[in-house]
């Protein structure tokens, strides 16, 4: 068999390209954390690494994520290198945080590259705001 016949396993044929998704919005500084969770209902932070196996995999997921839910809540990055000040405990990347109406909700953390779970988890949080 050819490499041709092999290339796409694994792959999710019906996602659109990553050249044509949009950019996640990265958090800067504590101010700009601070900013982005008090000005939306809901903020999910996807707290990542650039080293991250995982983390590169779920990236174009992710920015699918945040594209469909554009305008309805806040899908941001926060690279735990960069140690923002003010960040909360990440214990295993990537790991996603939950904000509603600017507060931390610790239970509903998932740690791991299941983005699907991000997404349900979304989804009840915003059946509930």
């Amino acid at each position: 068999m050819s490499y041709s016949s092999y290339k796409n396993i694994g792959r999710d044929l019906n996602a659109p390209p990553p050249e044509s998704l949009t950019p996640v919005t990265k958090i800067q500084s504590t101010e700009h954390r601070g900013e982005i969770i008090s000005n939306n209902p809901i903020t999910v932070i996807d707290n990542y690494t650039d080293w991250c196996g995982p983390c590169k995999q779920t990236a174009p997921q992710y920015s699918m994520l945040a594209q469909k839910y554009q305008g309805r809540c806040a899908v941001v990055m926060e690279d735990v290198d960069d140690e923002i000040e003010g960040a909360r405990e990440v214990r295993g990347v990537p790991c996603f945080h939950f904000y509603v109406r600017g507060q931390f909700m610790p239970t509903l953390t998932v740690t791991g590259g299941d983005i699907s779970l991000v997404e349900e988890t979304l989804q009840k949080i915003m059946q509930k705001v």
